[in-house]
């Protein structure tokens, strides 16, 4: 159970840092990066497309309050440029595969 419970961290965590970084980019209206760290979210998730995906979200209200203080106060920006430099690579993958 313990090989359980770490995997069931590990993931929340990736989940969480996701969503952190998707409220981020929402914020600033990166449509493109947005889109690949919903990819992402929905693969973590298991949830299979954008309206499950958007139906999960609906429900994270004060996560994304708590993402929003935290961004006016300069927090966890190791975090998002992580989460940028890694959402950066794969679109740059997904438009050199789409041309």
């Amino acid at each position: 159970w313990r090989v359980d419970s770490a995997a069931l961290t590990e993931l929340c965590s990736m989940v969480w840092e996701h969503h952190l970084y998707f409220t981020f980019l929402d914020v600033k209206g990166d449509k493109a990066l947005l889109r690949v760290t919903a990819e992402e979210l929905c693969k973590q998730l298991g949830c299979g497309g954008a309206w499950p995906l958007a139906c999960c979200l609906a429900h994270t209200g004060p996560w994304v309050a708590d993402a929003l203080r935290s961004f006016s106060q300069k927090g966890h920006t190791e975090l998002l440029a992580r989460r940028h430099e890694s959402a950066l690579g794969r679109w740059r993958v997904q438009l050199s595969e789409s041309l």
